[in-house]
């Protein structure tokens, strides 16, 4: 395992290209890297606000945090199967870091308890798979709590979570919302223990200078075991405060990721990407989509060229890509008809089916809705029907995803589509309208699903090499027995819960409803399963003649998938026969039959596709392979002649019919004759009949011999 303090280089855009000063954790330099004790002047830093985030690649993991004072802290980690309870090996000596001074302090009144001046993080590189790490930040004597986080395996199968705004502060009490974010990463963690990422779909907080939100959010242990993926919301841009909790890799902080062109004021912003598990994710600062100048462009111009960058870049090494940011261009609620997300769904859906982008996934509106699949800005597949389980993407199709409040601190009310605002460009879907489904609400055209029934949720992606399946999960509860802030504070639209039917009412000083008709906590709202298929050939054909002996080859007309393996299923009158082979022989088994072949192509990355080629006429009997006999031998009496069919078709049986001037010569039907008395003078042929099932029956008769001389 490496470690390294030094950011990327401030393009970041290529895995080489960040000059990383880095040591590698082995006993030979253990001894060189022993952590300065707090100076007299100087008193040990309090340690707050840890958190794990993501690395460039699943081999890396990032420590960040929060100090009261700048300087000298460190990280001691050690595989945790090397200790000896709380003990550390000795061997792992404390990892030096120097703190740097916050740039952004506390807003006014809002500070953590305990002072946070500073801010410090290490990454760590190399690390094993499948090994469990246990770690603590701080100084010799003033440590944090050890926690743990382990690595998954290097390749395969991974879940990972989306967090949609919890933004801590909004229903107007910080600590209820904390509640509302611990308890769905507790009913999380428990539901799903071996999600590997949490990735956020922005606003962790409503404030962006509040470190007393900041401190609610960032409180759950699970930010420290599982690595976390910050997005940059709206609520969190207009401070420092978030770059300082969070050190993302291969970050680009060019100015026109910015929403105000200007890395150096007290705003957060900027891209960035990482790899996971051969997954390309890329999360870009939506906010800055008006931006008037960047060397790579204007507003989202910039990013759909830094997008580009990327994908062009490392796309070829990702098996899926995976696109974060936090304003929902097809969201269901009041946000759907903003200024600014009418320009995105101008801009970016073309782009991002161009791209090869999988899946978007999306914040902001505090409702969950998932898309059609979209091309260009457009259902892809005009068959597809609303909240279908499965679907399958095509090239250029693009799931859209956004989720709902993970905290419960804020509702949106799902809005009705309305063709006068922005040219009616999200107006009512084609199958919902007049409310076809009767739910009380018509869906808007890019939308499959649109839910609100106020209460968290998170929402889990399953990733397997060949399809994608996205999950809303249900983490929280109308009756009470879960927090649910914007409930409890009764600031939802229509004093209600799971369904307009159950009401809303004060209770033991707080408000709440039976619990959720819709379904309790765990329950999975949504579900669907996106699967990638092999593009297969437009058509099959076979060639050649259905006839026994004969050959048939399968042929497609166009293009797999580059890298399809092919296999051939024969089959006559719908029975297998023949192998996986492009061609096959007919035998006598196939006579009288049709012959059809399905080619299946086989993919790595992709499910099967087939496609059949229509069925020949049946097969008819084949024609044998034959030769003119001869006869062997003297023609003289009491000499023996013999026939020698020839070449044949090989399995081919034979019968024999001599004759006597062209007159069967009775008895005589072996492959020999014993020439007698009777037949002196005579001229002696043969008749030779071949027989092979599946073939057409085929005699042959010799030329005549001389006439029969008599035995002297």
């Amino acid at each position: 395992m490496k470690l390294s303090t030094t950011s990327a280089a401030p393009r970041g855009r290529r895995r080489a290209a960040a000059a990383v000063a880095a040591v590698t954790l082995s006993a030979a330099v253990y001894g060189g890297l022993n952590l300065p004790s707090a100076q007299a002047d100087s008193p040990a830093a309090d340690i707050t606000d840890i958190v794990l985030t993501v690395g460039a690649d699943e081999t890396e993991r990032v420590i960040s945090w929060s100090a009261s004072t700048d300087g000298a802290q460190g990280v001691q980690i050690a595989p945790s199967s090397t200790l000896t309870g709380d003990q550390f090996p000795a061997s792992a000596v404390p990892i030096p870091v120097d703190a740097e001074l916050n740039t952004s302090p506390a807003d006014a009144g809002q500070a953590s308890p305990t002072p946070e001046l500073a801010h410090g993080y290490l990454v760590l590189e190399d690390l094993k798979p499948d090994t469990e790490y246990t770690y603590r930040v701080g100084s010799e004597g003033h440590w944090s709590t050890t926690y743990e986080f382990k690595t998954g395996a290097a390749k395969g199968d991974f879940d990972f979570l989306f967090l949609g705004d919890p933004q801590i502060g909004s229903s107007g009490d910080v600590a209820l919302d904390g509640k509302g974010w611990g308890h769905t990463l507790d009913v999380a963690s428990e539901l799903d223990p071996d999600a590997e990422l949490y990735v956020s779909g922005g606003d962790q907080v409503d404030h962006a200078g509040y470190e007393t939100e900041w401190d609610a959010f960032l409180a759950p242990d699970q930010l420290r075991s599982t690595p976390f993926a910050a997005t940059i919301g709206n609520h969190d841009v207009g401070r420092k405060n978030y770059e300082q909790h969070f050190h993302v890799p291969n970050h680009d902080a060019s100015r026109e990721y910015y929403a105000n062109g200007n890395p150096a004021s007290n705003t957060s912003g900027g891209n960035y990407w990482y790899m996971y598990k051969d997954v390309l994710f890329v999360d870009i600062n939506s906010n800055s989509y008006q931006v008037s100048s960047g060397a790579t462009g204007t507003g989202n111009a910039a990013h759909i060229n830094y997008v580009t960058d990327v994908i062009e870049e490392h796309g070829a090494e990702a098996k899926w890509t995976v696109l974060v940011y936090h304003h929902s261009v097809y969201s269901p609620a009041a946000h759907a008809d903003d200024g600014d997300a009418a320009k995105r769904r101008l801009d970016f859906p073309k782009a991002f089916s161009r791209l090869g982008v999988d899946v978007v996934l999306q914040g902001h509106d505090h409702s969950y809705s998932r898309s059609y699949l979209n091309k260009r800005g457009a259902k892809a597949d005009a068959a597809e029907k609303p909240a279908a389980p499965d679907v399958t993407a095509g090239p250029g199709g693009v799931l859209y995803v956004t989720a709902n409040s993970a905290s419960g601190s804020k509702y949106y009310d799902l809005s009705e589509p309305d063709v006068t605002l922005n040219n009616g460009d999200m107006g009512p879907d084609p199958l919902d309208e007049g409310d076809t489904d009767k739910d009380g609400h018509v869906r808007h055209w890019a939308n499959s699903v649109e839910n609100q029934e106020h209460v968290p949720t998170y929402i889990r992606v399953s990733v397997t090499n060949k399809r994608l399946t996205v999950a809303n999960i249900r983490s929280g509860e109308c009756d009470g027995s879960t927090p649910n802030p914007a409930v409890q504070r009764n600031t939802v639209d229509g004093e209600w819960c799971g369904t307009a039917s159950n009401a809303l009412s004060m209770t033991d000083g707080t408000w709440k409803a039976a619990k959720n008709p819709q379904g309790g906590v765990g329950s999975v709202q949504d579900q669907v399963n996106v699967h990638r298929v092999v593009s297969a050939p437009a058509a099959a054909a076979i060639k050649g003649t259905p006839k026994v002996g004969s050959t048939l080859t399968a042929t497609v007309a166009g293009e797999w998938t580059p890298g399809t393996t092919p296999t051939y299923r024969w089959k006559a009158d719908g029975v297998a026969f023949g192998g996986t082979g492009s061609s096959v022989v007919l035998r006598a088994a196939q006579l009288g039959k049709a012959i059809t072949v399905e080619v299946v192509g086989s993919h790595e990355l992709y499910e099967d596709a087939s496609v059949t080629a229509p069925a020949t006429s049946p097969v008819v009997a084949g024609t044998l392979r034959s030769a003119t006999p001869r006869v062997t031998g003297t023609p003289k009496v009491g000499k023996r002649l013999t026939a020698a069919p020839g070449a044949w078709t090989a399995g081919t049986s034979f019968s024999y019919r001599w004759m006597a001037n062209g007159k069967a010569v009775a008895g005589a039907t072996g492959r020999s004759l014993t020439v007698t008395g009777k037949l002196k003078g005579k001229r002696i042929s043969v008749q030779v009949t071949g027989r092979l099932a599946g073939y057409a029956t085929v005699a042959k008769v010799s030329s005549a011999t001389a006439k029969v001389k008599a035995r002297r």
